[in-house]
């Protein structure tokens, strides 16, 4: 097999995909400005990965449903009964102006520590041991 071929023509075919996808998100936008593609979303798509399991795509589509959820939830934070307020009065105080939109953050990078330590393969690796115990289920 010729490796070098198939990478470059992996490659060509993601980046294809990819421009596909740029030229969605202009027609959806109306315009492209470089700022809307930070390296903190850059980060937060790779979490996303990392969340579901690499190397598949299950996984991916398991962990963008997760993150995205989660960052939804954290939005409202605040309310939570106990801990919300310490919550938003810490962020204030200790951390940025913006405040409370870094406890999602905090909690996306707790969680993908947690799954780097706890779970290797992610959501995926959950997903296949829960199959496998249905499986094997009257014993």
């Amino acid at each position: 097999m010729n490796v070098a071929r198939y990478k470059t023509l992996s490659f060509a075919i993601s980046a294809f995909y990819a421009g596909i996808a740029g030229g969605l998100w202009a027609f959806v936008l109306g315009f492209i400005n470089p700022g809307l593609f930070s390296f903190v979303l850059s980060i937060l798509f790779l979490a996303t990965v990392v969340v579901g399991g690499l190397g598949t795509i299950l996984g991916s589509v398991l962990g963008a449903v997760v993150i995205t959820f989660l960052n939804l939830q954290a939005e409202s934070i605040q309310f939570v009964p106990l801990i919300g307020d310490a919550l938003v009065w810490i962020s204030g105080n200790f951390m940025s102006m913006s405040g409370l939109p870094n406890v999602s953050w905090i909690l996306t990078g707790l969680i993908l520590i947690l799954i780097v330590i706890f779970e290797p393969l992610g959501l995926y690796g959950i997903w296949i041991r829960i199959k496998i115990y249905w499986r094997t289920w009257p014993f």
